[in-house]
């Protein structure tokens, strides 16, 4: 391998369920991740959860959206990116006694009725223009490439998807992470057999997992398989390290999905993803994560890959891990991983 291109990927959203705090629930440990980044002069890309901020809008939460509007130029004007993230839900979220109720309907495959009020189309194209209107005030030049998928739901309805997306100007697609497996009766995310390839085109005339000539470029999510030996010590260190999570005083879901036994055995053993959010993990276990990437996709001479992460997940233990798997990965791989961006990665597409 030549070059390992990392993108440092963070979905920038409220506890879906609602949270006690704005302030706690979103923009005090993005405000500490956007400092961080600066502080190791690495570029990371927030995924806006762009339906929230036009959901507070039209209840004319005005906290909310001055404080979003302002991390966003932050974020902006250290040099980071924002791209899309869509949660459609928002769109029939209700709001009462300061605290707001999302409906059953969870992915943009909920919203597969071409009569309906929303539709995928209409949803992703609103997405998109709210996006540029928030940050063009920042960013003249300012135009959304990359998608992440709310729930890292593409099924099922992919080729509406993937058409709408390629029409509203998306050029790279970084949702799936191979291996990932997630059902229940609210989602469906099975990213089982995946293409051998660390990056393949998703087209709207293939299956999601079977490469096309042309379409979105999918910059996967990097992970590492579990099996029962590494599960097992995971159960014992979230009750040993509890005092490291953060707690972002998310408020409780108000549904409760079901899944089957099969589907929650499967769900136990999803890949561990590049990320760090889990409290359980430390820089050897992040490092651990990368570098199987980098060993299988070692003949291949240039790789993309994303991390996934949650500032609302991120508290100082999250941060520290952060930073000194940095700190690794330029001692260990200079010169073979480069942190890099969605910008930069859609202008070579051009090319």
């Amino acid at each position: 391998m030549k070059k390992l291109n990392l993108i440092f990927g963070f979905d920038y959203e409220l506890p879906l369920s609602g949270a006690r705090s704005i302030d706690v629930g979103l923009f005090n440990p993005a405000e500490k991740l956007l400092e961080a980044a600066q502080a190791a002069n690495i570029p990371i890309c927030l995924f806006s959860d762009i339906l929230s901020y036009h959901k507070f809008k039209e209840w004319g939460n005005k906290e909310y959206c001055s404080k979003y509007e302002a991390q966003t130029q932050k974020a902006i004007d250290y040099g980071n990116e924002i791209q899309l993230h869509i949660h459609p839900q928002w769109l029939e979220t209700t709001y009462n006694d300061d605290r707001f109720y999302p409906p059953l309907t969870y992915s943009l495959a909920d919203y597969a009725d071409p009569q309906g009020e929303f539709t995928i189309e209409n949803i992703i194209q609103l997405s998109q223009e709210a996006l540029s209107d928030l940050c063009k005030p920042f960013d003249s030049n300012f135009k959304s490439v990359a998608y992440r998928a709310g729930g890292l739901t593409l099924y099922p309805h992919t080729k509406r998807i993937i058409t709408a997306l390629m029409e509203n100007g998306i050029k790279i697609d970084s949702t799936i992470a191979k291996g990932y497996y997630w059902v229940n009766s609210q989602l469906h995310v099975d990213f089982r057999n995946m293409p051998a390839k660390p990056i393949w085109f998703l087209s709207p005339d293939n299956a999601i997992n079977e490469e096309g000539e042309s379409g979105i470029f999918e910059i996967p999510i990097a992970g590492k398989p579990k099996n029962f030996i590494t599960n097992f010590p995971t159960r014992f260190k979230r009750k040993k390290y509890a005092y490291r999570e953060y707690d972002c005083q998310a408020l409780p879901w108000p549904h409760s999905p079901k899944s089957t036994k099969w589907d929650h055995f499967l769900n136990s053993f999803t890949p561990r993803v590049l990320g760090f959010d889990f409290f359980t993990q430390n820089v050897e276990d992040v490092m651990s994560v990368l570098e199987y990437n980098l060993k299988i996709y070692d003949k291949y001479d240039t790789v993309y890959l994303s991390t996934l992460g949650h500032p609302k997940l991120m508290g100082d233990y999250a941060i520290e891990t952060m930073l000194g798997f940095v700190k690794r990965v330029r001692e260990k791989y200079s010169g073979l991983v480069e942190f890099t961006t969605f910008k930069k990665i859609a202008e070579n597409l051009k090319k």
